[in-house]
């Protein structure tokens, strides 16, 4: 549902060949930062932080989620009701939702192959 939200607000049909790769652009800046240096960041903090000190299995599990997830669906929300860079917003969201899809069982994977967790 939030894909096709972001498909529709972001008028995919309407845009032109160099509002598109602007577009595609700035959604995969967003998406290196959120889906590729946040959860290299994760592993970081395990390792110098988390396991050190002893947190929880459940500690863990919410900041490997938090530094996981894909940008705010209510950034969309906002842009929307603004009426400022809502095509932007949501087209960045969208592609980064689909990403997500890939890359979460590749992430979860990895956190259970770190020396501790399991």
């Amino acid at each position: 549902m939030i894909i096709c939200l972001g498909a529709t607000i972001a008028e995919l049909g309407v845009n032109t060949v160099t509002t598109r790769r602007v577009l595609y652009k700035m959604a995969f800046a967003v998406a290196s930062v959120r889906l590729f240096i946040f959860p290299m960041l994760f592993i970081l903090l395990y390792l110098l932080i988390i396991r050190p000190i002893g947190l929880s299995h459940a500690h863990t599990w919410v900041i490997f989620l938090q530094m996981h997830i894909p940008s705010g669906t209510a950034l969309s929300i906002m842009a929307v009701q603004a009426g400022t860079n809502k095509e932007e917003t949501s087209f960045v969201i969208l592609v980064n939702y689909l990403l997500y899809l890939i890359v979460l069982p590749i992430y979860i994977i990895i956190l259970f192959s770190l020396p501790g967790i399991l």
